[in-house]
């Protein structure tokens, strides 16, 4: 990540490349990630907001050893990859009621079934949706005037 890619002031972070177009994207910043990024752009000696240990004119290639050893720190069980962050961040915002649409986008899919296999309901939300569900079922299609439905 460069510094010329965070945009603090409008709240963004821009994606510059990946494997395909839909990778190249701008990610809305949330106040602790903008904080974050501030800290490291007014730290940084190079164009990389996370530069290689031993070379800072080149970025930060991999975090494996360091997410690693910070599970072996935790105690963390079981061992859990980076990349399981992103299906939880998606499928978070999926249950929080974000459309499908705005999640590919942010995930950088080419298409909505991509995004789909990223997405992994919880127990207590599907119960979740029956209940609403029903709930209008019981009220909500009334107000609506689909009451000819309900009768079928």
């Amino acid at each position: 990540m460069r510094k010329e890619d965070v945009n603090l002031e409008l709240g963004f972070l821009r994606i510059p490349a990946g494997k395909t177009a839909f990778a190249r994207r701008t990610i809305p910043l949330t106040p602790l990630a903008r904080e974050v990024l501030a800290t490291r752009i007014l730290r940084a000696n190079s164009e990389w907001l996370f530069p290689a240990p031993n070379n800072a004119t080149r970025p930060l290639s991999s975090v494996r050893k360091a997410h690693e050893a910070a599970l072996r720190r935790s105690g963390i069980q079981p061992h859990f990859r980076l990349y399981d962050l992103r299906h939880t961040a998606l499928t978070r915002m999926a249950m929080a009621s974000v459309d499908l649409p705005p999640l590919r986008e942010l995930a950088g899919h080419a298409n909505i079934h991509m995004t789909m296999r990223y997405l992994h309901p919880t127990p207590a939300h599907k119960k979740n949706v029956r209940v609403q569900f029903e709930d209008f079922c019981r009220t909500g299609v009334r107000r609506a005037g689909f009451e000819s439905i309900v009768a079928l």
